[in-house]
Parts: structure tokens; C-alpha cells; sequence
């Protein structure tokens, strides 16, 4: 009877033990967050619906990084901690906008792209429908820039 009872005991103390045991590595699981980069932009345009060509680059940034955040910052480039793009564009005429990119992604990884000068044809204006296509040719004018965002192993 006594060997019974000190089995009955002891049955319930190891499951306690093994419970207990499993606990840590379970919360130390959850306990790790998978934290993406920030990426900040900085646009200085002045064309027509300025704001609008930063969106568009914005969200192409987005594609060409898909796991980092890509936030707006207003404060000027120099403010900002951490992996920054800034862009600068102005149009030159109603039909024609010139812009360029250039980033700080770490430590030794800054570059400027080549100006890109996007033109509108057939009596057209600048507008928010052709920016898609602007943001777009700024990220493929700039292969250092793609070649740095891999690195970061953003892409």
C-alpha cells in the first residue's frame, strides 16, 4: 500500500516538473518579436501634386523592400536617425519633371542615382497618373541603390 501511495505522489510531481519545463522555451519564443527595418523618405518636390509623386515612390519603395517599413519624414535629411532616402524633384515645364535619389542605408552605404528627367508627351501635363511610372524609373536609375537595399536584406 505504501509503495501505491508514493507512486500516487509522485505521478503528479513529475507532470508538474515536465509542465513546468516546457514553459520557458515556450515564452521565450514569444517573446521574440520579428522586427522589420525602417526605412525613412524625404521628398523636396515642387511640381504639380508634389505629394502625390511622393506616395507613388512611397509605395514603390515598398515593392522594391518588402521587409522593411517605409515611413514619410518631414524634418530635413540631416534629422534623421537610422536608413534614410531622400528625394528631390522639380518640374521644369508644364510637360517635363527632373528628380533624383539619394540615401544613407548604413554606414558606408550612401549614394546619389542619376538625375532622371521624365518627360510628357502629346500635349499632356504633369499629373498623379504619370508619377507611378517617374517613382518607378528613379529606383531603376539608381542600381546602387537596389544593390544596397539587398544587402540590407530588405528585398
Amino acid at each position: 500500500m505504501r509503495l501505491f501511495e508514493q507512486t500516487r505522489l509522485f505521478g503528479p510531481f513529475l507532470g508538474i516538473c515536465l509542465f513546468l519545463s516546457g514553459m520557458p522555451e515556450q515564452g521565450a519564443a514569444m517573446s521574440k518579436p520579428e522586427t522589420r527595418p525602417v526605412i525613412s523618405l524625404s521628398c523636396k518636390v515642387t511640381a504639380p501634386e508634389g505629394e502625390r509623386l511622393c506616395q507613388a515612390l512611397l509605395q514603390a519603395l515598398s515593392k522594391e523592400a518588402p521587409k522593411a517599413v517605409i515611413r514619410r519624414v518631414e524634418t530635413a535629411p540631416q534629422d534623421v536617425e537610422g536608413a534614410l532616402i531622400s528625394l528631390r524633384a522639380e518640374a521644369k515645364s508644364r510637360d517635363q519633371i527632373n528628380g533624383r535619389l539619394s540615401w544613407t542605408l548604413a554606414p558606408g552605404a550612401e549614394g546619389n542615382g542619376a538625375e532622371v528627367r521624365f518627360d510628357v508627351m502629346d500635349d499632356a501635363k504633369l499629373s498623379a497618373k504619370v508619377y507611378d511610372g517617374f517613382a518607378r524609373g528613379l529606383i531603376v536609375a539608381s542600381p546602387e541603390l537596389q544593390q544596397a537595399l539587398r544587402a540590407a536584406g530588405v528585398n
